[in-house]
């Protein structure tokens, strides 16, 4: 008889010293997902190089639509998880990066749980809350734990890059992320990681943001009024799939 293997998911915790805004959160879950890909061998370069390389070379190139793929798909997901963060009553609790030919099949899965209150985008100035510092919080994290190093280490096959996030919708309407109520992360049986954000204790918001003058439009007003006829306010934290897809590849030669 058979014995299923049990897959324990392995805890890494990341303590940021300053708050996050959305679009700072944003920034890092993409620079997390760049780092994965290379490391795990979905693409042949650095993200950040790989984008020079695009920007520097010709549409008849023979690697140019592999770069331009990945190009596309990163600005794609930039653009709409960091909407995500801006949706009235919407609250992103969770992304979860998925590598393999599917999202039932994974060959690794890291899931990143995020802070309990990410500030504003529209209230608070990028230039004052700068997504550095709390990504060397997740470097030292990442470099500390042995366990996650040496997953990263194995080499895999190029394959698919899945993007999740599970948020509590209330307008439960998504263009880009499309409802996934059946996902059950506990059903997996691969390399699996919690990465777990918290901010230090005592952390003080330490910005000027709060003096902007904010402009108001009447339009503002007509559109709360729209999305109030929308909005459910009985729902639950569910997973949605982002509808792009990282391509893994490697160059053609």
């Amino acid at each position: 008889m058979f014995r299923h293997n049990i897959v324990r998911e392995s805890f890494i915790p990341v303590d940021l010293e300053e708050p996050l805004t959305g679009q700072a959160c944003t920034e890092m879950v993409i620079e997390i997902i760049k780092y994965i890909m290379y490391q795990k061998q979905q693409i042949p370069l650095s993200c950040d190089s790989l984008m020079k390389l695009h920007a520097n070379s010709k549409p008849t190139d023979r690697n140019f639509s592999l770069m331009q793929n990945l190009v596309s798909s990163m600005y794609n997901v930039s653009s709409h998880l960091s909407s995500q963060f801006n949706i009235e009553d919407c609250t992103v609790k969770e992304i979860l990066i998925v590598i393999g030919a599917t999202i039932v099949s994974p060959k690794i899965s890291i899931r990143l749980e995020l802070p309990d209150s990410i500030l504003n985008s529209k209230m608070h100035l990028r230039h004052q809350h700068s997504v550095r510092k709390a990504l060397l919080s997740v470097m030292k994290s990442f470099c500390e734990c042995s366990e996650f190093q040496d997953e990263l280490a194995i080499p895999l096959e190029p394959t698919n890059t899945f993007i999740l996030v599970n948020k509590k919708d209330p307008y439960k309407i998504s263009e880009f992320f499309v409802p996934k109520p059946q996902f059950d992360l506990s059903t997996q049986k691969t390399a699996s990681f919690h990465i777990k954000f918290n901010y230090i204790k005592n952390n003080q918001l330490n910005c000027n943001c709060d003096r902007l003058v904010h402009i108001y439009h009447d339009s503002d007003e007509n559109n709360i009024v729209e999305k109030l006829k929308k909005c459910d306010s009985n729902v639950s934290y569910q997973w949605y799939q982002s509808r792009e897809i990282f391509k893994g590849f490697k160059f053609l030669r």
